[in-house]
């Protein structure tokens, strides 16, 4: 009971229901799609939740930022440069750097990275100076990733078709 009555406290303050509630896969898909609400209100969704979700979650949801950069870039910037200036290292796992870092690139194949790759650097060269500074950080991922050696070491059991976020 006493459980019960946390966990609906908690909910109350609807974000933070998220990383338990099974509104976590919508939430998700906002973020991936760069929903303008979703996107503008991330830094407070992420100050609210960003120290309580594992390390899956965490992903996930550093993932689907990184999708969202390539329907929104300047938003979805403004909103992780907003999270990076937390002082909380479990909030700050979702700056700007770590989303420009390739966070996908242990869940996906080679081949979907590149392609991934192609798309963000059309659209991040296009979209100011916060925006190049990402390009070139994720030039820089991809310059250690291709450096480890040969393409599609391990690509078994990864995603090779990247989500739909128009």
């Amino acid at each position: 009971m006493k459980k019960m009555v946390l966990l609906l406290v908690l909910c109350t303050t609807g974000v933070a229901c998220l990383a338990a509630g099974s509104d976590w896969s919508d939430f998700i898909k906002r973020v991936e799609r760069a929903d303008p609400q979703t996107i503008q209100s991330l830094p407070e969704s992420v100050n609210k939740i960003g120290d309580s979700l594992n390390g899956d979650r965490a992903t996930e949801l550093a993932t689907a930022a990184s999708f969202a950069l390539l329907k929104d870039p300047v938003s979805v910037l403004n909103a992780t440069a907003e999270i990076g200036k937390s002082q909380d290292e479990l909030i700050q796992r979702f700056d700007s750097m770590m989303i420009c870092s390739l966070p996908m690139m242990n869940g996906y194949t080679r081949a979907a990275i590149e392609k991934y790759y192609a798309q963000a650097v059309t659209v991040l060269q296009n979209a100011g100076k916060p925006a190049i500074e990402c390009l070139n950080n994720m030039r820089d991922t991809m310059d250690e990733l291709r450096a480890d050696g040969p393409d599609g070491k391990g690509d078994d059991e990864k995603l090779n078709t990247l989500p739909d976020v128009g």
